[in-house]
């Protein structure tokens, strides 16, 4: 196990001992998978010394997303719950935007409205929303955050929030939140924003045997590779399915 890993793994099973789980791929042949739809957008600036400013340039992705949602689910019944992983970085004039999320419509949603062929079209794109926008979040620069998303689609409010994961975060870094792609990308994001605070911290999961056969191999798939390397969030080993985007794996 690497050093530089933030996870206490003194209770792990060995590599050797779940070799099955860990040598598993994706089975894009079961299903059609994809790998987890990223977001990303940067621009220039002069005016990013200006705390209003940044608050809106953060905002009209939010506003964006919501957009989105309302298109691909404002005909729905139920109440939709999802999360997003999201950073927000400003270097200098430069800030960028970048925020991964269970859908592939949704993120292609997302690039075609930002894509400068359309970019005029933005403006009325972003007041196309027809209901509540309600906001309680905060993005340090250049830290991964979750932001848990609930859409009512009866009443078309939409709520985005990640206080309680930034204040509060014990209770979302609990592995048996972690099963469905928002759960994972929550723990992700709680934990990300942890240990930016805190980079020594250690991360205790105890007990991994006793999480085999029971669904949770994407997650021990995940946790072997980020003790082993370091490395807490590699995208490109996350896959999502496209036919039920809640259900993601992970690449060893």
């Amino acid at each position: 196990m690497s050093a530089a890993t933030p996870f206490n793994a003194s209770k792990y099973p060995t590599a050797a001992a779940i070799r099955g789980v860990l040598q598993t791929q994706v089975p894009s042949s079961i299903g059609n998978w994809c790998p987890l739809p990223g977001f990303k957008f940067s621009s220039s600036h002069a005016a990013t010394d200006d705390p209003e400013f940044l608050k809106f340039f953060i905002s009209s992705f939010l506003r964006l997303y919501a957009v989105g949602v309302q298109e691909m689910f404002g005909g729905d019944a139920a109440e939709l719950e999802f999360v997003l992983l999201c950073k927000f970085r400003q270097v200098d004039e430069t800030l960028r935007f970048q925020s991964y999320a269970p859908w592939p419509k949704l993120n292609e949603f997302m690039m075609n409205a930002v894509d400068q062929s359309v970019v005029a079209q933005l403006p009325a794109l972003l007041n196309s929303f027809t209901g509540a926008i309600e906001k309680h979040c905060a993005f340090p620069n250049d830290v991964w955050v979750p932001v848990a998303v609930v859409y009512n689609p009866l009443s078309n409010h939409i709520l985005f929030s990640n206080i309680n994961q930034l204040e509060s975060g014990d209770q979302f870094l609990k592995v048996g939140l972690t099963r469905t792609t928002s759960g994972y990308l929550n723990y992700l994001g709680t934990l990300m924003f942890r240990l930016a605070a805190q980079p020594k911290m250690k991360i205790e999961v105890a007990n991994l045997d006793n999480l085999l056969g029971k669904g949770m191999d994407p997650f021990i798939r995940w946790i072997h590779h980020a003790a082993a390397t370091g490395i807490v969030f590699d995208s490109d080993r996350v896959f999502v399915n496209v036919d039920n985007p809640e259900e993601y794996d992970f690449k060893y």
